[in-house]
Formats: structure tokens, C-alpha cells, sequence
């Protein structure tokens, strides 16, 4: 990842708002790095076995329930809506990742 895009994901406000959703997010993942560990390692294996596009949401659901994986900051072990913020996270600091998760339009602003 870019410095400067790194430096605006890591609490920093990108074009002056962070909408709360993502501000969960941020709080998530700083709380539970293994999560994006997780997420990594499956998404490189199904791009490195010939898969061109995959979900997000699928890949969160094997680590969800497949993975040996705790996790704090939320009532949830994965929220569902941090599925986005992870796609984008992952595209954007793993080059093999980039364009592996279709994504829709934010109706806020993101910093990822």
C-alpha cells in the first residue's frame, strides 16, 4: 500500500469524513489483525488456483466458520458489513489481489 493511502487508513479523515461504519472498521481491524491474515491467505490460494473474481463475502464466511479465530471489538466474530472495507484493504495492499473483488460504489466517501 502507498504511503499516503496507508497514512489516511490508519485514523486519518480522507476528504475531511470517515463515515462511523468505517470507523468500526478501522477499530476492528486494528484490534484484529489475524482476521486480515486469514482473509489474505485464502484469497491468494483461490487467485493462485486460476480464479479471476471471487467474493469477499464467501472468503469471510470460511474464515468465519473454518478458522480457528477469535476476535474482539465487535458482537460479531466477522460483521458483515466490514466485507466491503476488507476488499478494498486487500486490493489495495496486495498487488496480486487487485481487481479480485468486484465492489460497488460507497454512497460515503472511503478511505480505502
Amino acid at each position: 500500500m502507498n504511503e499516503q493511502l496507508e497514512d489516511e487508513f490508519n485514523g486519518q479523515q480522507f476528504f475531511g469524513f470517515v463515515s462511523p461504519l468505517e470507523r468500526q472498521f478501522q477499530t476492528f481491524h486494528e484490534l484484529n489483525p489475524a482476521v486480515y491474515d486469514e482473509l489474505k491467505e485464502c484469497a491468494l490460494k483461490l487467485k493462485r488456483s486460476g480464479r479471476d473474481v471471487y467474493g469477499i463475502k464467501s472468503i469471510i464466511e470460511v474464515v468465519r466458520w473454518h478458522r480457528n479465530l477469535n476476535t474482539w471489538g465487535d458482537e460479531f466474530k466477522i460483521n458483515n458489513n466490514y466485507a466491503p472495507f476488507y476488499a478494498r484493504l486487500l486490493m489495495a495492499k496486495e498487488l496480486e489481489l487487485c481487481g479480485f473483488f468486484k465492489l460497488r460504489t460507497q454512497r460515503f466517501p472511503c478511505s480505502i
